[in-house]
């Protein structure tokens, strides 16, 4: 009658070793999906969030970048010139500024152009 009151120690640790996996998979999933929706509601944060002063500034440089207009910037230097001193006047000139559009397909034509076989 003894051998009645013996414990199964093998389907004991069987049980304890499989339950052990299934809890540290379960753990890895719950962690998984934690790191997930923070990165997802972080992600939305960061799209829904309006920075008005920057979303101007950039509105008036892409506005800026559109047309076609007269712009004073610093004339080049000749070879040999030295650039003016701190506080000397800086001469300017005026240029005409092209849409950004623009002065990409002239890029590109003209690096087409130089790169085209020559027959």
């Amino acid at each position: 009658m003894a051998r009645y009151d013996d414990l199964n120690t093998t389907a004991i640790a069987y049980t304890t070793f499989i339950s052990c996996v299934i809890l540290l998979i379960i753990i890895f999933v719950v962690q998984a999906l934690c790191f997930g929706w923070l990165e997802h509601h972080e992600q939305l944060k960061v799209a829904n969030e309006s920075f008005t002063a920057s979303d101007e500034i950039i509105a008036a440089q892409r506005k800026s970048l559109e047309g076609y207009r007269w712009v004073k910037v610093p004339a080049p230097l000749a070879p040999g010139q030295k650039p003016p001193e701190a506080g000397q006047p800086v001469p300017m000139i005026e240029k005409l500024q092209i849409p950004l559009e623009r002065a990409t397909e002239l890029l590109l034509k003209e690096a087409n152009a130089a790169t085209a076989p020559q027959s």
